[in-house]
């Protein structure tokens, strides 16, 4: 016969019982924190769906280029065909930005997209596409926006296309590789040409009107100041322009900003002549965007930081880092048309936010994520419509936002 074993002490007794109410509650508290979590994680995202009023989907590659045209009517969007493992399989989309449906899609013929620029009106497409069995040729082709059907084209011996850039009246068509080329898009008569035989670090170009066509860069420090269709050439030496330097145009091409480690510069690009000067502390290279009237500048450190600068006293009105959520990703910025609004996206997590370019106090924010799992997925594209209330971004899928 086994005899009953003791029974242990009161004191045993009530220290098992105190162990096992902690371990309860601690076991309450971890359910709840996760129950709390995840349903914000859900909620959020649902949230964001919510947000979206429409859902673009039929690229196969990230997309790389996203732009509307002047009445808001249509959107352009461009991948670079990566998920094929073959870069022929890039795709130019035209899109309804109201009903959301897919126009047409570019016939590009197993030619490689370069660029791709929506006329203002919105009844032209221009595409630079490269031969891949003819790599020193490019094809610069006019398509109806609509129809996708393929109106002309023009093969010609030049580098990659990086930029198409149309007029504001639509009238002019400018294509930048290892030259400056010049186009009447109605007859795809190519009007003008320059070729840029020296090396420019950040060159760029904008419409000053349909018969002016300022464009900077800078060697050294030294900027470059040329007109294509006017051809002048005009030089500003700034110290400082080679180690930290950037420009930008005014949206009306009339003002050309500089911006060094130390100062930043207005300039004329009618007469070359310096506007203003100012004192202000950068920190490093990057790039520089201007807001729609000259007011606000937001200045990029590289692709990690972004400056929202006074352009008048060069105060820093805010600074953005890494991501909302605390994420080292790459930063992208754009204004929008009306320069009141700019939007940060950040490649880490998808998420854009939203400022409000007077005061740079953040009043959306949205996260894109092709799916709930999803959200290191590659670089976030934004764009704004001409009206500025609303937002477009892509990754593979667009999505429009309505932002009040």
């Amino acid at each position: 016969m086994i005899p009953d074993r003791p029974a242990p002490p009161a004191s045993l007794r009530q220290r098992r019982r105190e162990q096992h109410s902690a371990a309860n509650l601690i076991s309450l508290v971890s359910a709840v924190f996760l129950l709390v979590v995840g349903g914000w994680y859900v909620l959020s995202y649902y949230q964001d769906v919510q947000l979206s009023s429409r859902v673009l989907s039929s690229h196969r590659g990230t997309v790389t280029t996203l732009a509307w045209s002047a009445n808001g009517a249509l959107l352009l969007s461009m991948d670079d065909g990566r998920s094929g493992g073959d870069s022929t399989r890039s795709t130019v989309i035209v899109w309804d930005a109201v009903s959301g449906e897919k126009l047409c899609e570019l016939p590009t013929r197993g030619m490689f997209p370069e660029a791709a620029a929506l006329s203002p009106v919105g009844d032209r497409v221009a595409c630079a596409m490269r031969d891949p069995a003819m790599d020193s040729v490019s094809v610069i082709g006019f398509f109806d926006a609509r129809r996708g059907t393929l109106l002309r084209e023009h093969r010609l011996r030049t580098g990659p296309v990086s930029r198409l850039l149309f007029s504001p009246g639509g009238k002019r068509l400018a294509a930048f590789s290892d030259a400056v080329l010049v186009w009447n898009p109605r007859t795809g008569a190519l009007v003008d040409s320059l070729r840029v035989n020296e090396v420019l670090y950040g060159f760029d170009l904008a419409f000053r009107s349909e018969g002016a066509l300022p464009a900077a860069g800078v060697r050294g420090d030294t900027i470059v100041l040329r007109d294509v269709l006017r051809r002048t050439r005009r030089t500003i030496v700034i110290p400082g322009m080679a180690e930290s330097g950037r420009t930008a145009f005014s949206a009306d091409g009339a003002r050309l900003f500089a911006a060094t480690g130390d100062s930043i510069f207005v300039y004329s690009t009618d007469t070359g002549a310096r506007l203003s000067g100012i004192a202000h502390r950068g920190k490093g290279s990057g790039t520089l965007l201007v807001a729609r009237d000259g007011s606000r500048l937001l200045l990029c450190e590289g692709v990690s930081r972004i400056e929202l600068v006074d352009a008048a006293t060069a105060a820093v009105i805010a600074s953005f880092d890494g991501g909302v959520t605390g994420g080292d990703g790459a930063l992208r910025a754009v204004f929008a048309p009306d320069g009141k609004r700019f939007a940060i996206s950040n490649a880490f997590d998808g998420s854009v936010r939203v400022c409000d370019a007077a005061t740079g106090r953040v009043t959306h924010t949205v996260r894109h994520r092709e799916s709930m799992l999803e959200s290191r997925d590659g670089d976030c594209m934004i764009a704004f419509p001409p009206t500025g209330a609303g937002l477009a971004t892509a990754r593979k899928d667009i999505r429009i936002w309505k932002l009040d």
